[in-house]
């Protein structure tokens, strides 16, 4: 008897694919970014009017046959905006830049992710950063197979990844924040010996509320 043989089975591909047709519907917004922003500070949100500078990140799920993870990074102490926090690669758009194009450029210029690698599978929704005063459009990517990533010192400090697996607990931990007299305190995400909070915490609240609707079953490999 003769034919074709089946394709191997390609560890994420299946969650993927759930992936992509699920950021092509509703997305939660407001109501996964509460899981991670401060009940007595009112909802983050687009305000009409006000002129943000435009920014783009990637949040890049890597598949490997053990699993998958997200590259987040560590900003110097020296950067003007957010010195020491934990972020996804990313930065300001260039001028005539597409938001998608800003995503792929930042991530290999920070992380040395090639752009070749990553399937973009869409968006989350974009985050507001007052303080800095950027409009953050959200990528969210595909990396399939090992990778060697080369982080660039001048912009990042450390480089760590974490699987998403390890926060369906949401954010359990606390991050204080002083400000003069007053202090704040933020949900966290837990990543090594650090924290994720803040405007990065947002968008991980929406990315990992749709994984949950997504995460791999155990019947698929790649786990």
């Amino acid at each position: 008897m003769s034919g074709t043989r089946p394709p191997a089975h390609r560890p994420g591909e299946d969650v993927f694919g759930r992936l992509r047709d699920r950021l092509t519907r509703p997305l939660p917004g407001g109501d996964a970014h509460r899981i991670a922003w401060p009940s007595d500070l009112p909802d983050r949100e687009l305000p009409d009017g006000e002129v943000y500078r435009e920014a783009a990140v990637l949040l890049a799920v890597v598949s490997e046959p053990d699993g998958f993870w997200i590259p987040f990074v560590e900003r110097p102490q020296t950067m003007p905006h957010h010195p020491g926090q934990i972020g996804l690669p990313g930065g300001g758009r260039d001028e005539g830049e597409s938001a998608r194009d800003c995503a792929l450029r930042e991530a290999d210029e920070e992380i040395g992710l090639s752009p070749g690698r990553v399937d973009l599978l869409g968006q989350l929704s974009p985050v507001a950063i007052s303080v800095s005063g950027f409009r953050v459009e959200v990528f969210v990517g595909a990396v399939r197979g090992a990778l060697d990533l080369a982080p660039q010192n001048r912009e990042v400090a450390r480089l760590l990844r974490a699987s998403p697996e390890i926060w369906r607990d949401g954010p359990v931990a606390q991050f204080v924040r002083k400000r003069g007299d007053q202090s704040l305190t933020a949900p966290a995400y837990p990543i090594d010996d650090r924290l994720i909070w803040g405007a990065t915490a947002l968008m991980l609240a929406e990315f990992l509320w749709i994984w949950e609707e997504c995460r791999p079953e155990p019947s698929e490999t790649g786990l």
